[in-house]
């Protein structure tokens, strides 16, 4: 029978206590995560039909849930496959075979993250670059989904064909370890296996994690300079006896501009939340030699050990709060009686038309017709932001000057008609400016308000 680390004095394993406390939390996230996974797959797949049909978003969420379900349901089983006859587990029951499927779908489980990297990317083409998302499916969504799922099952793959999953020092869990095998217990033959790991997977996550803080950088910044300039513009389209006839208020460009950060910190963190301690336990166990004269503790790890069952497992729990959160917000403004409980649960049941912006933002093609109207109807629609009804509406009775034009084209129009002439060239100035700065937050808007980024 192959020796032990514990007989041979590698490493201290935990407790009977702290394992069984392990074990507990990661059963109770893991099953947390499959139930907010399948809540998001039932969200798309009966309340948002008709977009899971044109939107590669909804496709890429739906796919991220799938992988998130199967990997969960395998996390419940981590503690307890592992190898009877040679692990210091005390609910160990399996054999060799079983730690090595349990390495198969661990490794698999990384389809997620690669998933979290594509839904960045999407929302980067569609706001930044401007793509539809007819433009997106075509050109890039095979790859998106390619990747995230043949580059984790391609490696887990090759770990099972090469034996390098075995049980971990880390935790109750089986991944690649002890590889070559038998280099755990023979001095003269080093182990490869932290090269193997990081090639496979800690590499690639790195990547991705760098990949989303850019990506959410580069939106954030592109929002916040599109609406400065179209603010500054239709600022000074305005008269100072115009403003000076309207108490100041919030700006809602603002608020705007944090609802679309929020959306994207939540994301990074959520990200960065779930493998941060997975990442800290690995390169822990990399620092020590586990021989005999340096063991590996187990027990002066075991909150980070924790922290790392609580969420890692949870993925698509945190997915299903950051899916739901616009959704959530949008039913609040719209149904301020609503306890909170009451308006979650409305969020849930209601179709996406009841609270989706699409009903409230124009399309391109709608604010361009909307310009061929008369002054009048252009002043009271068109020149106002596509995103401004889904705002928490504003105190006071003022508002602020490029949002009440239309009162400003009707005090002018009764004046005299050279007065008219010059509202109606001032409305056409700042229909040109809210035009281009509602072509830009429809889509950030559309894609980070409603769809949700990050689902981690």
């Amino acid at each position: 029978m192959e020796q032990t680390s514990v007989e041979a004095g590698r490493i201290i394993p935990l407790t009977f206590e702290q394992e069984l406390t392990a074990l507990c939390v990661g059963w109770v996230s893991a099953s947390l995560s499959i139930v907010g996974s399948v809540c998001i797959v039932y969200l798309i797949a009966f309340r948002q039909r008709k977009s899971l049909e044109t939107d590669p978003f909804r496709r890429l969420m739906t796919g991220m849930c799938a992988c998130d379900v199967i990997h969960s349901f395998w996390l419940l089983w981590q503690g307890i496959l592992l190898p009877q006859q040679t692990s210091p587990r005390a609910f160990a029951i399996g054999n060799h075979t079983t730690c090595s499927m349990l390495g198969f779908f661990a490794q698999f489980g990384f389809s997620v993250a690669f998933y979290n990297g594509m839904i960045s990317f999407h929302h980067l083409l569609t706001i930044r670059y401007g793509l539809t998302p007819s433009q997106i499916a075509r050109r890039y969504e095979l790859y998106m989904h390619g990747l995230s799922i043949l580059w984790p099952l391609t490696t887990a793959i090759i770990g099972v064909s090469l034996g390098a999953f075995s049980e971990n020092f880390v935790g109750p869990m089986c991944w690649f370890a002890n590889f070559p095998d038998g280099c755990a217990t023979d001095p003269l033959q080093p182990c490869r296996v932290f090269i193997l790991g990081y090639v496979t997977t800690g590499g690639p996550v790195g990547l991705i994690f760098i990949c989303i803080a850019v990506n959410m950088v580069r939106i954030y910044r592109h929002v916040h300079s599109t609406l400065s300039r179209g603010a500054t513009r239709s600022m000074d389209s305005v008269s100072s006896a115009d403003m000076a006839s309207s108490p100041p208020t919030s700006n809602p460009y603002t608020t705007q501009i944090q609802q679309v950060a929020t959306q994207a910190y939540l994301f990074v963190f959520v990200f960065c939340l779930t493998f941060c301690f997975g990442f800290l336990n690995q390169s822990l166990e990399a620092s020590v030699d586990g021989t005999v004269e340096n063991p590996w503790d187990e027990r002066s790890i075991f909150p980070t050990i924790v922290l790392h069952q609580i969420f890692y497992p949870l993925q698509g729990f945190l997915n299903f709060f950051v899916f739901v959160r616009p959704r959530y917000m949008a039913t609040r403004d719209e149904r301020p009686d609503l306890s909170r409980w009451g308006a979650f649960v409305e969020t849930l049941e209601r179709d996406e038309t009841a609270v989706s912006p699409r009903q409230t933002l124009s399309p391109r093609r709608g604010l361009r017709r909307q310009s061929t109207r008369s002054d009048d109807q252009t002043s009271s629609a068109a020149d106002k932001p596509p995103w401004a009804s889904r705002l928490p509406p504003l105190r006071g009775s003022g508002h602020l000057a490029s949002f009440d034009v239309s009162a400003h084209a009707t005090k002018n129009g009764s004046n005299g008609n050279s007065k008219k002439d010059t509202s109606s060239n001032e409305n056409d100035n700042n229909n040109e400016n809210n035009r281009s700065v509602g072509d830009a937050v429809a889509k950030t808007d559309e894609n980070i308000l409603n769809n949700g980024i990050g689902a981690s």
